[in-house]
């Protein structure tokens, strides 16, 4: 059974000051990670030259996405903005067929745009969309979002099964506690200072990186 964790990173149009910050703190720890881009920008180009950092792209198919009027256009804007990537999430996890059958015909060759909240035992498993291609499909059990729309427990799963966790720049930066910091930041760009008391997105992070040290790419499952 495959044990390993992965710590993955869904950038979700972060600004430049957010993803440097995350990347710092990967980097202090020398560990990998996996990050699913969706826009191109000085730090996210810097993310490509990263002997640490694996790409994916984490397309927006939702109405009004930035990245494209249709499937295929959101499609085409990533894989030409980020044609080295192999790996790949779904913004919202938004998800259909047509679009599985569409990242064969890109040659994806791994998808993780399915979250099992906690679930023990997962595993990767191959899905054949087409009578020529496949997917490997490799969900997660853990995001700091998901976290903070409960209480928070930032609980370290230990648990048998591979573990991919999913964090996001923005959570990492502020240091995201309860939903309520992230409410409030994004009404008024403050947070409540009375919760840094608590634990947050950064810390359950490094409390991750202390606790297992040994990482993989999400294409190494």
């Amino acid at each position: 059974m495959i044990n390993e964790f992965v710590l993955t990173f869904d950038v979700d149009w972060a600004p430049d000051y957010m993803i440097e910050h995350t990347v710092r703190l990967l980097r202090s720890y020398n560990v990998k990670s996996t990050w699913f881009l969706t826009h191109e920008s000085k730090a996210i180009n810097n993310l490509l030259h990263n002997d640490l950092i694996e790409v994916g792209i984490h397309p927006n198919f939702l109405p009004g996405s930035t990245q494209g009027e249709s499937i295929t256009e959101v499609m085409d804007n990533l894989v030409k903005a980020f044609p080295m990537a192999k790996v790949v999430r779904t913004h919202s996890m938004f998800y259909s067929s047509e679009i599985a059958r569409l990242f064969c015909a890109y040659n994806l060759e791994r998808d993780s745009s399915i979250f099992l909240d906690g679930m023990p035992g997962i595993q990767p498993y191959t899905t054949r969309y087409t009578d020529w291609k496949s997917i490997v499909r490799l969900p997660y059990c853990w995001a700091d979002d998901g976290e903070l729309r409960c209480r928070p427990k930032w609980i370290i799963p230990q648990y048998e099964g591979m573990k991919i966790l999913d964090f996001h720049p923005v959570h990492i930066f502020l240091n995201i506690a309860t939903k309520q910091d992230y409410l409030d930041y994004k009404a008024t760009g403050t947070m409540n200072l009375g919760n840094r008391h608590l634990t947050g997105s950064e810390d359950y992070l490094k409390r991750i990186i202390a606790y297992q040290e040994n990482f993989k790419f999400l294409s190494e499952l």
